[in-house]
């Protein structure tokens, strides 16, 4: 009754059924995790993150991000990975059900599968995207995110939230005016409203990845500028089913680039 106790955890939560099953597989994933020999190997990202940081659910995505620290990608090291968080005293099994397919652009490299959840004739399928840690010097910070399973929440890695802030407007960065992450202004935003974000260890970080890019940091905030108030991109933020702030977009821009001013 496992699977499905973490089932109904999600549903009183108020998502729908899709949304309840592929948290409750990433709920599972994330503990027996953090329960094995690898819970210092696996950092979590991404959207389920967000999601547990902030409780919006608008803010839910149905994929598991993950990067792997010191831990290669590929099949047999996959399925190894699988059948240790499979070791558990209540015998949920966690199999890849797909071939790994590889996700490449520009400087992101990753792998995504399919995995299925198991225990007896419970099941919930999860789909998983991985990345590499690249940057040793973005310390993961380590968190406790609540859990239906034992009442107690799990510890895991994840993302600082200056690495986050920083990859984010890298990608709008990198995408320009044909950027259509419209959440990550959202995020920016969020992190930067609830002071989640140490200056000193932003302005560390920034230093480093702009180096590694060859990009000054003018360069960045021209370019945030330039997307934030493109016509075009303002009209498709207003559109989007994507976006889950309810702040108006003229007010989160002007406060990103303000605090990028300021570093």
């Amino acid at each position: 009754m496992l699977i499905k106790k973490t089932l109904q955890y999600y549903l009183g939560k108020g998502m729908n059924i899709v949304e309840a099953r592929a948290h409750a597989a990433s709920d599972l994933f994330l503990y027996y995790t953090s329960q094995s020999k690898f819970k210092s190997s696996v950092t979590l990202k991404g959207g389920v993150l967000i999601y547990n940081l902030t409780g919006n659910a608008r803010r839910m995505t149905r994929d598991l991000d993950i990067d792997f620290i010191h831990y290669p990608m590929n099949e047999k090291s996959i399925d190894n990975f699988l059948d240790e968080i499979s070791r558990n005293k209540e015998s949920v099994v966690f199999r890849r059900i797909s071939e790994l397919e590889k996700l490449s652009h520009d400087d992101y490299h990753g792998i995504w599968f399919k995995v299925r959840v198991t225990k007896g004739s419970e099941k919930l399928e999860l789909d998983v995207d991985v990345g590499i840690h690249t940057y040793s010097v973005m310390e993961q910070k380590e968190i406790i995110l609540g859990s239906s399973i034992d009442g107690k929440g799990k510890i895991v890695l994840t993302n600082s939230p200056e690495q986050i802030v920083i990859e984010k407007m890298l990608a709008t960065y990198r995408l320009g005016l044909g950027s259509g992450r419209y959440r990550d202004i959202d995020d920016i935003y969020y992190f930067i409203r609830s002071k989640k974000i140490n200056p000193k260890i932003f302005k560390n970080y920034l230093e480093v990845v702009l180096k590694v890019k060859n990009i000054t940091q003018d360069e960045l905030i021209d370019r945030l500028e330039d997307v934030y108030k493109d016509r075009d991109f303002i009209k498709n933020y207003g559109d989007s089913i994507k976006k889950w702030s309810n702040v108006d977009i003229k007010v989160m821009s002007d406060a990103i680039i303000s605090f990028l001013d300021s570093i």
